[in-house]
């Protein structure tokens, strides 16, 4: 199924692309992640709360094809139980095990994608608690696609076609008073 015909299917099986489910967002192709990544979605304010992670597929691209980023991000992203937590203002963290776990803190924006023509929530890493060379190489960015799925775009601080190297579903988990 071609782009076009992708995109009609998947609006006329729901009426709107807005209403995403994360059963349907598993199967998906990359290609077909990327025309929904690549979809102008209305809602990109800061996310709230305890969010589940899921790799969904690699990118096509020189980054998503190297073996080494592969072993490492499959261990933390395919292997290890992950999510986010954010505070609904501008800033959050990857937990891993349980959200009480938190590390990578990233300050978050809204603003342009580096990889693709789309607007996004761009994660930058400058205050984290990490090494600067490990600190340094992260950037990732996020698209909501329905009030409780966001689609990822895992993602290391280099240029398009290296940098960019796969996507990944957040799940709302849940929303506290105070987060």
């Amino acid at each position: 199924m071609g782009e076009t015909e992708f995109l009609i299917d998947r609006t006329n099986r729901i009426g709107s692309l807005f209403c995403m489910k994360s059963e349907d967002l598993k199967t998906y192709t990359s290609t077909q992640l990327e025309l929904v990544y690549r979809t102008p979605y209305p809602q990109q304010n800061i996310p709230r709360g305890i969010w589940k992670g899921r790799m969904l597929a690699r990118i096509d691209s020189k980054g998503g094809r190297n073996v080494l980023h592969q072993i490492w991000q499959g261990v933390l992203f395919d292997l290890l139980p992950y999510g986010l937590w954010f505070d609904g203002k501008s800033s959050g963290a990857w937990y891993f095990f349980t959200e009480g776990l938190r590390l990578g803190e990233f300050k978050i924006v809204n603003g342009k994608s580096r990889f693709r023509d789309t607007e996004c929530l761009q994660m930058t890493y400058e205050k984290a608690r990490l090494p600067s060379l490990v600190k340094n190489l992260l950037y990732d960015e996020l698209k909501w696609i329905s009030a409780d799925l966001i689609l990822g775009l895992g993602a290391m601080n280099f240029e398009k076609g290296e940098g960019d190297q796969f996507f990944f579903l957040l799940e709302k988990v849940n929303e506290p008073e105070k987060v």
